[in-house]
């Protein structure tokens, strides 16, 4: 087996993601100790390293075991999800070890591409197309980036030439870049165990029938990739990230998928459409962020008679900001199931992004404040499964 397919250019030491991994000392260490080891049931390797998370220490097992080394294996390479859009050769170098290991790429299930370049010729780009088709066990997949994927050959990738020959069954797909509809709907006619789409149209299109993705209930895109994908389809969270200067209009299209939604986050800032577009349609919606807020739209909230929890980002000014207990305790009036509204704090310059969150005590008209939370933890509940 080529020494390349555990090579130290394809993982990251522990706080250098995908960096060239150094030689340690203690690699030495750990291969005369394994060594000494009595030779253990075949089983009990698996469980041994699944308790191990660095995956600095999971290579170094690769290298100084032949014992561990599968196991170590399968888990390095069931998920690679580095997010680093400038270390282009670690993965150049991950993808030709997949490419040349037909082993090691059915390991793959997770893999996050955070980066794409419109120049058809790019190596990073033909390599790219190669390791989809042979990772056939890919159930998450994250492409990232500014470029769109182009309409032509020449000015690049576009979706049917980058999953041409691909068999793998996903169950998420974040394809954040601009896609024709029409060229798409051929691969995702494909993908039957498809539970989570995330994509933008470039144009409009017609709906493709329910038997595209039967099982989609979550979905992140523009409107145009929104009025497309949402009909015929019960969608139960739904991202709406606008293009720039998105109409605001009525919606009476889409009444009816949008009484499946149950979590909605309304992204965008200013440049989105009102709430006010689709608030009567959603019968169903528990959970709501609104990205910066629009004129009345605090009054469009109240109408959301089924709403438990409200979060509001970048929705305040200094100058509003003392007034936001007032602002919200009639939403709280409003909406009778409504447990907690989780306001962003307004700081100066750089900051980690805390919320406010309120609630109303049993038998109060003023909401009180119980705790700050990171944004990561206010956003779990609409990006979780």
């Amino acid at each position: 087996m080529a020494q390349f397919e555990i090579s130290r250019d394809v993982f990251p030491q522990a706080n250098c993601p995908y960096g060239r991994l150094q030689t340690y000392a203690y690699e030495g260490d750990i291969k005369a100790v394994l060594e000494a080891l009595p030779k253990l049931p075949l089983e009990l390797y698996r469980a041994i390293v699944e308790n191990i998370e660095d995956r600095t220490t999971l290579l170094s097992l690769c290298l100084a075991s032949n014992a561990f080394k599968f196991e170590a294996e399968r888990l390095l390479y069931k998920s690679v999800t580095s997010t680093d859009t400038t270390n282009r050769a670690a993965h150049l170098a991950f993808l030709r070890t997949i490419t040349e290991n037909g082993r090691l790429a059915l390991l793959v299930h997770t893999y996050h591409f955070p980066f794409i370049d419109n120049d058809t010729y790019d190596p990073l780009n033909q390599l790219l197309r190669r390791a989809l088709q042979a990772t056939t066990n890919l159930r998450e997949l994250t492409i990232t980036g500014l470029c769109r994927l182009a309409k032509t050959y020449y000015d690049g990738l576009t979706p049917q030439s980058l999953f041409s020959g691909c068999t793998f069954q996903l169950e998420t797909l974040y394809l954040v870049q601009y896609v024709d509809a029409r060229e798409f709907f051929s691969f995702l006619a494909t993908q039957q165990r498809l539970r989570r789409l995330a994509v933008y149209f470039d144009r409009n299109g017609q709906s493709p029938p329910s038997t595209v993705c039967p099982k989609l209930d979550f979905l992140q895109g523009n409107r145009r990739a929104i009025e497309v994908l949402l009909p015929n389809r019960q969608i139960t969270t739904l991202v709406w990230d606008p293009s720039c200067y998105e109409a605001t209009r009525a919606m009476p299209h889409l009444s009816e998928p949008l009484r499946y939604v149950k979590t909605l986050m309304f992204d965008g800032c200013y440049l989105r459409p009102s709430l006010s577009a689709i608030v009567d349609h959603l019968a169903s919606l528990e959970y709501l962020e609104l990205v910066a807020l629009h004129a009345e739209e605090l009054d469009d909230v109240c109408k959301i008679s089924s709403l438990r929890g409200l979060v509001l980002t970048d929705a305040f000014s200094f100058s509003t900001w003392d007034r936001r207990v007032s602002m919200i305790s009639p939403i709280f009036a409003s909406c009778g199931h409504l447990d907690h509204v989780d306001i962003e704090q307004v700081q100066y310059g750089d900051y980690q992004r805390l919320y406010q969150r309120w609630t109303l005590p049993h038998g109060s008209e003023v909401p009180v404040l119980i705790g700050l939370f990171r944004k990561e933890v206010v956003r779990r509940r609409f990006y979780n499964d």
